[in-house]
């Protein structure tokens, strides 16, 4: 009886791992483009593991610190073009074994591991809701490795009770006996001071909704300025706040939003207008290399070079000026849309340059 169990344990595990190849295979071959990205964003992601292998990065360490990585690891020797072409604009590991290994690191990584053994490990009641829930907690596992299901609210509240279900057929809780009153009273105890941060959470966010609806657009720039100490660890705030000072002309909020941003969320648009700003205070050194690190986070983007190329002409390098501005009228472009049109009709009236017209959305080796 026990070898058949094994034969047939064996035969499950190669079906099981010759389908998953094969699905594998073919997503490649249906999206090759997504899965190099994916394949850089791995090797990255590993530099960063190696950097601090013990302790990580801590929460949401991947999302402040990957783009620095990967523009350092972009200028290096073994950078490829293809994957300067793919290279995007990335704060998801799409992997969250990758994502608790820079986070949290190695220790992290073991500890996870562990909890997931330990879960299609357990033996209890062999019921329908056992096995329905440990298929569904497998498959947010499986969803983990290609996806972010811990940033989907959905599929993490169904996660909760596939576990929930799971605790019940457990033999090892049997003996354990807890009146449920003090299973209140702790539940009270862990909700209370929860429900009152959320409360004030979302007591700013409609502050901020009232704002937008209430105020004038010159009365609305003083309004988010009440808000920024609620909110300021809000990176989708401080972007939009990033927008509407620097509409105010308010520099000095606006360097303050810029700054805690690159520290938690780092992107080239966040560069390209921390350098304009630099520009404005005549800082045109620190203006360059705000631009270069957002054309080396993203090379493939032509918005950081172009400003690149005005600045040049401006601090009177008409050799890089030119020979940037004409890299870029040439080479063919990976999304071109309105703003790349405007880009280039001011690059040509500006340096009196012709475009030459290439096929879009094909890799060019300058």
């Amino acid at each position: 009886m026990g070898k058949i169990f094994h034969t047939k344990k064996v035969l499950v595990v190669t079906v099981a791992t010759i389908f998953s190849s094969g699905l594998l295979i073919a997503f490649y071959t249906l999206k090759p483009i997504s899965a190099d990205g994916r394949l850089l964003i791995w090797k990255v992601g590993y530099g960063m593991i190696k950097d601090k292998p013990a302790t990580g990065f801590g929460k949401g360490g991947f999302e402040a610190n990957y783009l620095y990585y990967q523009a350092k690891y972009l200028l290096t020797e073994n950078a490829t073009e293809k994957e300067k072409y793919i290279a995007g604009n990335t704060h998801m590991a799409f992997n969250d074994f990758l994502r608790i290994g820079v986070e949290h690191g190695i220790t992290g990584l073991v500890l996870y591991m562990a909890f997931i053994i330990t879960l299609f490990g357990i033996s209890g009641k062999k019921t329908l809701s056992m096995y329905i829930s440990k298929s569904v907690l497998f498959l947010i596992v499986l969803q983990g490795l290609f996806s972010y299901p811990y940033m989907i609210y959905p599929v993490m509240a169904i996660g909760i009770v596939a576990l929930a279900l799971l605790s019940r057929g457990i033999r090892h809780f049997r003996s354990f006996n807890l009146p449920l009153k003090y299973i209140n009273i702790f539940i009270a105890v862990a909700i209370i001071p929860l429900t009152f941060l959320i409360y004030r959470k979302y007591a700013a966010y409609h502050e901020l909704y009232a704002g937008m609806k209430n105020n004038g657009y010159n009365e609305f720039p003083a309004k988010l300025k009440q808000l920024f100490p609620k909110l300021k660890e809000d990176n989708i705030f401080l972007t939009y706040y990033c927008k509407i000072m620097e509409k105010a002309g308010n520099w000095e909020e606006l360097s303050k939003s810029i700054s805690i941003l690159e520290k938690n969320h780092p992107t080239p648009a966040l560069f390209i207008q921390k350098g304009d700003l630099l520009q404005k205070k005549s800082l045109l050194e620190e203006a360059e290399k705000a631009y270069r690190l957002a054309a080396d986070m993203v090379p493939s983007e032509q918005k950081a070079r172009g400003r690149l190329a005005f600045l040049y002409k401006k601090m009177g390098k008409n050799g890089e000026a030119y020979e940037l501005a004409n890299i870029l009228l040439t080479e063919k472009v990976k999304n071109y849309g309105f703003e790349t049109f405007k880009l280039h009709s001011k690059l040509k009236k500006e340096f009196q340059l012709k475009k030459r017209r290439f096929p879009l959305g094909q890799i060019q080796n300058q």
